[in-house]
């Protein structure tokens, strides 16, 4: 997965995660029955009948969070915050789809992701990807891969 990134987006990435880690502290289970377990600004979201946590319905942590959920804590956050979950560049679209600004990239069976197909965005991100990615990249944004960096 990190390979998929470039480093300033990978170190942008880890910074995002650990700020959104460090805000709202480490993830906090919570009582769907029960209310006021959730810090102000946060809803508690069920996953399955063994795990509910508590996740923040702030629309930029919500964004920064809700790609890495399994798919039934997203839908159930979605519901309970009354946002989308939309991957945004580099994340996940395997199960949810991407935002506006960005195209679905399927690589595997098991792995999409979302790509900038903006010139210099995709200039910047593609000499990161694998060879295989890159490929499946240009096609969907209609762009050729001209950065010097490279992966083998």
């Amino acid at each position: 997965l990190v390979a998929a990134f470039s480093p300033s987006r990978a170190a942008l990435l880890a910074a995002a995660l650990s700020g959104a880690c460090a805000a709202a502290g480490p993830v906090q289970r919570c009582d769907p029955a029960a209310s006021g377990e959730c810090p102000s600004g946060s809803v508690c979201a069920r996953q399955s009948d063994e795990w509910a946590q508590c996740v923040s319905c702030d629309a930029e942590q919500f964004a920064n969070a809700c790609p890495y959920w399994k798919a039934n804590l997203t839908a159930a956050a979605e519901a309970a915050c009354s946002l989308t979950c939309l991957g945004h560049r580099g994340s996940q679209c395997y199960s949810i789809d991407c935002n506006a600004n960005t195209t679905c990239v399927n690589e595997t069976d098991t792995w999409s992701q979302c790509v900038d197909c903006g010139d210099a965005a995709f200039q910047e991100d593609c000499g990161y990807w694998s060879g295989e990615f890159r490929s499946k990249a240009e096609a969907a944004c209609s762009q050729a891969c001209h950065a010097s960096t490279r992966l083998l």
